[in-house]
């Protein structure tokens, strides 16, 4: 008997994330060890499932995890302006520059007409 393990990110069905294979699985709390060392080792996975695949081919969900503390992958790059060599970046933004005050009707049609 095998067993099929699915690692699932957040947001990822079972199906859409990783799956690796263990030659044997003795009981549920090794599974639940097992399971808990992955998530220590990658926190971005929210969702471990174990399936057993007997010799005919058929399979059977043996035990799920659910990590109680997934962390999210950002896919927005990191503001890091003194590793990048320029930039004055506050709380991971740019900062803002100070804009001037739209101008007034008669400021312009001063300006336009020379006044």
């Amino acid at each position: 008997m095998a067993v099929e393990v699915y690692c699932a990110r957040a947001g990822q069905s079972l199906k859409q994330g990783e799956m690796s294979t263990l030659p044997y699985l003795s009981s549920k709390e090794e599974a639940r060890s097992d399971a808990e060392a992955r998530c220590r080792r990658d926190p971005t996975i929210a969702k471990v499932a174990y399936y057993t695949i007997a010799e005919s081919g058929d399979f059977r969900l043996y035990f799920t995890y659910t990590n109680p503390r997934p962390v999210v992958a950002s896919t927005k790059p990191r503001a890091a302006a003194s590793a990048r060599g320029g930039g004055d970046f506050v709380g991971g933004k740019p900062a803002s520059r100070p804009q001037a005050a739209p101008q007034g009707l008669w400021s312009r049609l001063k300006a336009l007409f020379g006044g």
